[in-house]
């Protein structure tokens, strides 16, 4: 994934700004949204900086789509964070993954699409995801989570100090902006319908979380986002993967002993790059292969009834 620019601007599918009208996902009735900065903060002589950070947007109102419509979101950054983790709409006021999104994968011509269609802001980079399952439903209160990690090349400082050489988290939020369209991808351009872009410069919340919190919101959020076409089911048995993340190989365990006959590992767009069936096993062990490196999903099934799935990491 690019690297996030100080002017973080996202363009995805439900903000306000320079609109052609239609349909996309994300109602332009939008009169203001809410925005929650969480993010943790580590010393390094002279200075206090920030590490993790989650940009939590609220007050969303989506609009009602069925299954098969591609929604677009792009943003715009600088040097001050390393890369975007993943971007996930939720339940408002909860980590749970909101079930009319797939995964919102990078989308190389959307890049392209954005810098056209929204020129001087530094460049977009793009994602796209897929409604899915029920669709979404215009009554549905949403909130969408970026989820970033800080570059330790180009540090952003906690607050304005004179012991700090870098601008602060407080200075470069409010020059962010936000954005949302359709994705059509017969024709690998924007929707241009009811297209948005707004500059966070108001009801903004700052708040300190500890490494843990970022732990429990990784946790939360990545291993229960829809695939393509693939609902999360109630309850799943509890699996473990060890090591995970990995280099290698790693060990698969159903924790109610369970038989594992067979499993999928899907990308974050949905797509399954390995799959194996006709399995009889307690304990499963996974050779990288010729997977690169990134994140992925597993699923086990045990008689052709999934078992659970699980984020993965290939490091």
């Amino acid at each position: 994934m690019k690297k996030l620019l100080l002017r973080i601007t996202i363009v995805g599918l439900f903000l306000i700004g320079y609109g052609k009208q239609a349909q996309s996902c994300i109602s332009d009735t939008i009169t203001s949204i809410t925005v929650t900065i969480n993010y943790e903060t580590f010393f390094q002589t002279p200075c206090t900086y920030v590490a993790n950070i989650e940009i939590r947007l609220g007050n969303l109102s989506l609009m009602t789509e069925s299954p098969g419509k591609v929604c677009a979101c792009a943003l715009a950054f600088g040097n001050f964070y390393d890369s975007v983790i993943f971007i996930a709409f939720v339940d408002a006021g909860t980590n749970n993954p909101y079930q009319g999104f797939a995964a919102f994968n990078e989308e190389l011509a959307s890049n392209t699409a954005w810098d056209s269609d929204q020129p001087g802001f530094g460049g977009w980079s793009g994602y796209v995801a897929s409604v899915v399952n029920a669709g979404l439903v215009a009554t549905d209160p949403v909130e969408m989570v970026i989820r970033a990690a800080a570059s330790s090349s180009n540090l952003l400082a906690w607050q304005d100090s004179s012991n700090c050489v870098t601008s602060a988290i407080y200075d470069i939020v409010p020059q962010t902006s936000v954005a949302t369209d359709e994705w059509i991808p017969a024709s690998s351009s924007l929707g241009n319908t009811h297209q948005k872009v707004r500059t966070l410069n108001t009801s903004v919340t700052y708040q300190t979380k500890t490494a843990s919190y970022f732990t429990a919101l990784d946790n939360d959020i990545l291993p229960n986002i829809p695939l393509v076409g693939i609902a999360i089911r109630p309850k799943p048995i509890e699996f473990s993967v060890v090591p995970n993340p990995f280099s290698n190989s790693m060990t698969v365990t159903v924790s109610t002993g369970q038989q594992i006959s067979g499993y999928q590992i899907h990308d974050l767009g949905g797509k399954v790059v390995r799959s194996e069936s006709g399995l009889n096993e307690n304990v499963l062990t996974i050779e990288r292969g010729a997977l690169p490196v990134g994140m992925y999903f597993l699923e086990l099934s045990s008689d052709e009834t999934v078992l659970g799935r699980q984020k993965i990491v290939i490091q």
